[in-house]
């Protein structure tokens, strides 16, 4: 699903490439296969769909400074309960096989992102 993909698309700065549906209504169930005016190239640039850079600043050190007396090992935990607002819980092997261990800001900012990919953040 693609709002599951939102926060990963932020945090990447990936291009966002979408299409819309066809509308049956100005349509009247005939699909549009041809170009408008004969040309390649708009028949290219309607089948691509539009494309959106996405740009976002997210200060993550005032993020940082929530967990800053947290250890390590205590970190997933801290973060599921300050992420989800539910009882349910993600497993912290779950997080950690996904996370980026090379720094301790690199490990919170992916362990986040992968926090709210989930359903449970998405629906609170």
């Amino acid at each position: 699903m693609f709002r599951l993909r939102i926060p990963q698309l932020i945090y990447n700065s990936d291009q966002i490439i979408i299409s819309p549906k066809d509308d049956d209504d100005q349509m009247m169930g005939v699909k549009e296969t041809k170009p408008v005016n004969g040309k390649k190239e708009e028949l290219k640039a309607l089948s691509k769909g539009a494309s959106q850079q996405i740009k976002a600043d997210v200060n993550w050190n005032l993020y940082f400074k929530e967990f800053n007396q947290v250890p390590r090992e205590m970190l997933e935990s801290a973060m599921v309960k300050r992420l989800l607002q539910t009882n349910s819980s993600v497993s912290p092997s779950l997080l950690k096989s996904y996370a980026d261990a090379g720094s301790r800001e690199n490990y919170i900012k992916s362990i986040t992102i992968q926090l709210m990919s989930t359903p449970e953040y998405q629906l609170c």
